[in-house]
């Protein structure tokens, strides 16, 4: 979904059902499993994911990121009994206060593992 101003995309949202629901163990391992299951076997999904959020630097405080929400909240309703959002990093102070004032609460926390390429 874009945000237009004027004609022009000044923001975008992807979101999609929440895939993992359709997931074992096992078939997290085989993409082949995966695709199986999920044409074969599909049972709808009861949640969605909204994945990123982007909106240019000049219309950040515009609420084009709240407008952006209300089409994701329009198009699931009534279709999705809840939904979550993608990791928001800790010093994304922006995305943090976002999330705090619009969703429920926290859900899980994730660690982040580096290593340098040689």
């Amino acid at each position: 979904i874009y945000a237009l101003k004027d004609g022009r995309e000044i923001g975008f949202v992807i979101w999609h059902p929440n895939f993992y629901q359709a997931l074992s163990n096992n078939a997290r391992q085989n993409e082949l499993l995966f695709f199986l299951k999920c044409k074969l076997f599909a049972k709808r999904t009861t949640e969605y994911k909204i994945n990123t959020i982007g909106v240019l630097p000049a219309y950040e405080n515009s609420g084009a990121a709240l407008g952006l929400i209300n089409e994701v909240y329009k198009r699931v309703k009534g279709r999705f009994s809840g939904g979550e959002t993608a990791y928001v990093w800790d010093g994304n102070l922006k995305s943090t206060l976002f999330c705090r004032a619009t969703c429920v609460g926290e859900c899980r926390h994730y660690v982040v593992y580096e290593w340098p390429l040689k």
